[in-house]
């Protein structure tokens, strides 16, 4: 369960990068979230637009989804 916790924990820095407009670090700390999803690579992608939207809705901010698509790693 420890994977799963470095997993949400680098989801949500990235959404606090995303927040402040770097992409480069919201990348990177999406990139090191791969190393401890427990998902597919398809699910893991799923899950992050998921989770970043819900930290968008609890922060009452939105996420625009096309940032992941122009991020080189993705």
């Amino acid at each position: 369960m420890a994977g799963y916790e470095r997993y949400k924990s680098l989801v949500q820095e990235a959404w606090q990068h995303y927040c402040q407009g770097d992409t480069v670090k919201m990348a990177r700390s999406l990139e090191e979230s791969l190393e401890y999803t427990p998902y597919l690579r398809s699910e893991t992608v799923s899950d992050l637009v998921t989770q970043l939207v819900q930290l968008a809705k609890e922060g009452g901010d939105t996420f625009d989804s096309e940032v992941l698509s122009s991020i080189h790693a993705w």
